[in-house]
């Protein structure tokens, strides 16, 4: 009876062992296809990320090369306008040096400017409103007693003297301007230290010069027997 018990129960018992070996059959194709799909998704994503990234740098890429281009065209801009500006400086400043040229070949001169015509040469320090007409500074200089100054003979053809009270004020208020035209011309520059220069100007034993820039006469007396010395310069009336 046993037997033919167990030989009845042994078609369950074969279709439950098969029943549990399918199960854990499915279960595992379950899992597998779980990671497989988790694979995929991770590898997807991946995928996204790198496109990501390659779409990232290409814009970065891109959005360098268009702020390149700008910065190259703004240069290039810069380097036209400022070739443009040199040009038009240069063709006003060829305008305006032709315009003096002509101006001075008329005989109308400017404070500062080089006096050359028929063989008087000096730097402008006064003018009257047309130019025309004013005075001459002397390019060069001598350091002497007043009476070697007064007296020394500067130009043969032109009669030139020492400045007078007058003719110090114009040189003080255009100082930079003188100098600026001296060296130009080749002159000496006005000194503003010791030991001044001379004026036409005498008190009776005393002479008077003044030091440029200081807007103030000097005494010194004149009949000595070691008189003192101070820079000479001349000026002419044209």
């Amino acid at each position: 009876l046993r037997i033919a018990a167990r030989k009845k129960r042994r078609p369950y018992v074969y279709s439950l062992l098969a029943v549990v070996v399918l199960g854990a059959i499915g279960a595992g194709y379950y899992a597998y296809r779980q990671k497989q799909e988790r694979l995929a998704m991770e590898q997807r994503a991946a995928e996204e990320r790198r496109i990501a990234e390659l779409k990232r740098a290409e814009e970065e890429r891109a959005a360098k090369e268009r702020w390149a281009e700008a910065q190259r065209q703004a240069e290039e801009k810069r380097k036209q306008a400022e070739e443009k500006a040199r040009a038009e400086r240069q063709r006003k400043a060829e305008e305006q040096a032709k315009a003096d040229r002509e101006r001075r070949a008329a005989g109308f001169y400017r404070i500062g400017e080089l006096y050359d015509r028929n063989g008087l040469r000096g730097i402008v320090f006064r003018t009257d409103e047309t130019g025309a007409h004013g005075k001459l500074l002397s390019l060069d200089q001598e350091e002497l007693t007043y009476f070697g100054a007064k007296n020394k003979i500067y130009h043969a053809e032109y009669k030139f003297r020492l400045p007078s009270e007058e003719d110090m004020w114009a040189i003080n208020e255009h100082l930079a301007t003188l100098n600026k035209g001296l060296k130009s011309a080749g002159g000496i520059p006005i000194s503003s230290k010791r030991p001044g220069y001379w004026l036409d100007h005498e008190d009776g034993y005393y002479s008077h010069w003044f030091i440029p820039g200081d807007n103030k006469m000097h005494r010194s007396l004149s009949i000595s027997d070691n008189p003192d010395t101070s820079y000479a310069r001349w000026v002419y009336e044209y």
